[in-house]
């Protein structure tokens, strides 16, 4: 046990070479991936000095080389963004942030309160279970705690939309968290926007760049969570968060699968919003 245990910390070392939260955390087991392409790893920690539990959440760098160099570095941007709008937004259905984001060359890392597992670490379809813990990998959701859930989701919704008139615009099943008493927590913010305060939020049009496909996917919205006037038009309202939250309702109960399932097509975007050829899994 204890060589196991010893292994996965120097891989976790290995990942976090010369981050301050190394000084800060004994980070230990890796419970899950989510975020934008599954970038950020989760792991269970505890800060040293207090003994206090966290989660961990880690994106390497190394991960992104294969992006083109402007968009690498945009999308450490958006990965920061993400976390810094994260830390400025205070609900009990949203991610609360324990230690502010540190960056070293080979990866970004912050702390947030403990977690269980992310939402498409428990979806996964993946057999292989890759970056689940042991607890979460037998783990699944009855459909009394998808409802559960659901509420929970549209009451941190409904507070963005109402009390911080901000827009989320990135709800997908990587983008929500399960703490240990089966709470579900909204994280994912790297491409919110803020409404116009002067307009009711259901009437606010908000501005955003068209989906491009000479970009890369993870830099961008999620064509299989997203709605056809934030993918087609570049304009988007607190509905467009609604239709997101409609797609993952489906994905629930249909084995984690988007009914757009798309992937990262955007002309088979088009034609599927065009024709409407929405199927659930068989």
């Amino acid at each position: 046990m204890d060589s196991v245990f010893n292994k996965l910390k120097t891989k976790v070392s290995g990942a976090l070479p010369g981050n301050p939260l190394t000084r800060e955390y004994d980070i230990e087991k890796q419970i899950g991936q989510t975020g934008l392409g599954s970038l950020w790893k989760l792991y269970s920690a505890r800060k040293r000095s207090t003994h206090q539990e966290a989660t961990i959440w880690i994106v390497e760098k190394k991960l992104l080389e294969s992006y083109p160099k402007l968009q690498r570095e945009s999308m450490i941007e958006v990965l920061k963004y993400g976390v810094s709008t994260l830390m400025r937004i205070k609900h009990p259905k949203i991610v609360s942030v324990l230690q502010p984001l540190e960056e070293s060359r080979e990866s970004l890392a912050y702390a947030t309160e403990p977690l269980f597992t992310s939402l498409n670490s428990v979806l996964a379809r993946d057999s292989s279970k890759v970056g689940q813990s042991d607890e979460s990998m037998d783990f699944s959701l009855s459909d009394t705690e998808i409802k559960y859930g659901l509420v929970q989701l549209a009451e941190a919704l409904n507070f963005l939309h109402c009390d911080c008139h901000r827009l989320h615009l990135n709800l997908t099943p990587e983008s929500v968290v399960i703490n240990r008493f089966g709470i579900w927590k909204l994280g994912g913010f790297e491409f919110s926007k803020v409404a116009d305060q002067n307009e009711k939020s259901e009437q606010s049009f908000v501005k955003m760049p068209v989906w491009q496909s000479n970009l890369m996917p993870t830099c961008q919205l999620n064509l299989n969570a997203s709605s056809p006037e934030a993918i087609l038009q570049g304009e988007v309202t607190a509905a467009s968060d609604m239709f997101s939250l409609g797609l993952l309702i489906c994905a629930l109960f249909n084995r984690g699968k988007s009914i757009l399932d798309v992937g990262d097509d955007y002309h088979a975007y088009k034609r599927t919003v065009k024709q409407q050829r929405i199927r659930f899994t068989e």
